[in-house]
């Protein structure tokens, strides 16, 4: 039974989950529609009051003349529809919260698969810029960990609940982290394909390099906290900027999809053609040249004959396993002799 080549399935199923990761919360639904409510309902129960009382010349005239069955009405219509406001209002940020933790946590297991399935390709790719492309892919991939920590979209509900001042630090949070993280992506995306030009392999053309956006958070701020409805403009930004980046990296994605799905056929599980491992120039195999051995006198029968026997009794060739992919090679009996493995090109030294 034959396995998938690494980091194939992760990067596959990475793929998978984007549709439930990369969330696309509507700005209208989670953020207009809250207001427009609001606005209904406390216009229905002002409705409600002038419809039964009239308007007695001022409104604290009017809503005293109200009786407390139409002042309750026009209260229930009001606050109702500022509730479910709030409630829509409240899921569509803790949605945008949350994408930012789905997003990341799914593109660790892309970036993981991806470094396995390069590594892969660049063992078989000649020389060593392939596995340097590997390694800084590798380095990328560490920063990413350390850089993307963990906010927990429902703590930080919880924490705006208790501590208003918390929410400018979820404005930085949003703001700040996409755009780093699209900049590191495209460095790996880079490095993947740099990977593949080595093992001479294509990738589908991709027009855009995954981005965001980038906002200045004192703009961000001054948005929120000095000009009217500006928090308006900065939830706009928060809920739309990401979409984009989610549709450019969802057609890189289509792509490596692409590729690993052609390129995924498996090792053979059977070891490769054993064929001889060069020897070394430093090591004399002895007897005569081709010269030497036509002007030499033959042996007499005897000596032809022992000679004969002693070439059948000593064998010809041993089996080398190279110790970093398990390849196996005839070598010639003599040591020490270097052999130099054709799969990973691992070379080494048989000595006595």
């Amino acid at each position: 039974m034959t396995s998938q080549p690494p980091g194939v399935n992760a990067v596959l199923q990475a793929v998978d989950r984007r549709g439930d990761t990369d969330e696309r919360p509507s700005f209208f639904t989670h953020v207009v529609l809250p207001i427009l409510l609001a606005l209904a309902g406390a216009g229905a129960g002002a409705g409600l009051v002038l419809a039964t009382t009239g308007y007695r010349g001022t409104i604290e005239a009017t809503i005293a003349s109200a009786s407390p069955s139409v002042l309750g009405a026009a209260v229930i219509l009001t606050a109702g529809a500022a509730l479910v406001g709030a409630i829509l209002f409240v899921v569509g940020f803790y949605k945008v919260m949350r994408r930012r933790e789905s997003h990341f946590a799914r593109d660790r297991v892309l970036r993981e698969g991806l470094i396995d399935y390069a590594d892969r390709l660049a063992r078989s790719a000649s020389g060593t810029r392939a596995r340097e492309h590997v390694e800084a892919m590798r380095r990328i991939h560490t920063d990413a960990r350390i850089d993307e920590r963990a906010h927990p979209a429902a703590v930080d509900l919880v924490l705006v609940a208790v501590f208003p001042l918390w929410y400018l630090y979820i404005l930085f949070s949003l703001t700040k982290d996409l755009p780093d993280h699209a900049r590191r992506q495209a460095r790996f995306l880079r490095e993947v394909h740099n990977v593949v030009d080595d093992a001479g392999l294509e990738v589908p053309e991709v027009e855009a390099v995954p981005s965001v956006n980038e906002r200045s958070y004192l703009l961000v701020l001054v948005l929120a906290l000095v000009v009217p409805f500006g928090n308006l403009i900065v939830l706009y930004w928060l809920y739309n900027d990401p979409e984009e980046h989610f549709d450019q990296q969802w057609r890189h994605e289509d792509a490596l999809v692409e590729l690993v799905s052609e390129h995924d056929e498996p090792a053979p599980e059977t070891a490769p053609e054993e064929t001889e491992a060069p020897d070394s120039p430093d090591v004399d195999p002895g007897g005569p040249t081709h010269e030497e051995a036509d002007e030499a006198e033959p042996p007499n029968d005897v000596e032809a004959e022992a000679d004969e026997a002693s070439q059948e009794a000593e064998p010809e060739f041993t089996v080398w396993a190279c110790p970093e992919c398990e390849s196996r090679y005839k070598v010639p009996p003599k040591r020490p002799v270097r052999v130099t493995c054709k799969e990973c090109e691992h070379q080494e030294v048989l000595e006595e």
